[in-house]
């Protein structure tokens, strides 16, 4: 045996260097594979999370639409009233100036003077 040896320990050798380099290749293989594995976990719970993140936010943008529908809505409501109060008042008003001047023309020169700063001339 020990001839086997002494007239073979290069090919020993090398046949033991192959077998070393094949088990630490193999070592290194499975180690990226799991951390290939664990890389992929971690984006699937990292999708997941944003998942979840995203339907907030959807569910969050539906709540806001809809209240500001609601408040567009009563904004609305209360756009026409004050245009149809500014309609009253405004046939209000020319009622008065009519009225006024059929009835006291020399007053509603002092208002228009005093309001807007002109000066009547006859």
């Amino acid at each position: 045996m020990w001839g086997f040896l002494a007239k073979y320990w290069k090919e020993i050798a090398l046949a033991a260097l192959l077998f070393a380099v094949c088990f630490f290749w193999w070592q290194d293989h499975n180690s990226l594979v799991k951390a290939y594995d664990a890389s992929i976990e971690s984006y699937e719970e990292r999708i997941k999370g944003l998942s979840v993140s995203h339907e907030r936010e959807l569910e969050r943008k539906d709540l806001a639409l809809l209240e500001y529908k609601e408040k567009l809505g009563i904004l609305e409501t209360e756009y026409e009233k004050y245009k149809r109060d500014v309609i009253v008042v405004k046939a209000r008003r020319v009622d008065e100036i009519v009225t006024l001047r059929k009835e006291d023309p020399e007053q509603l020169i002092k208002n228009i003077e005093q309001t807007f700063g002109f000066e009547y001339v006859e």
